[in-house]
């Protein structure tokens, strides 16, 4: 199920590379269209929000 990404959430990512699966604080989120489609870019952190 796709669920919104907005700056504060949190996310959970499964089956990667060790180092990028875990849970990740999403600390802001972006989203725009161009000629190749729907590009999103977020700053993160691995872990909880504090």
């Amino acid at each position: 199920m796709l669920k919104r990404l907005l700056g504060g959430g949190t996310v959970i990512l499964a089956g990667l590379e060790p180092e990028l699966s875990g849970e990740w604080h999403l600390k802001s989120v972006s989203h725009r269209l161009d000629g190749g489609g729907l590009v999103t870019e977020c700053q993160d952190e691995k872990g909880k929000a504090e």
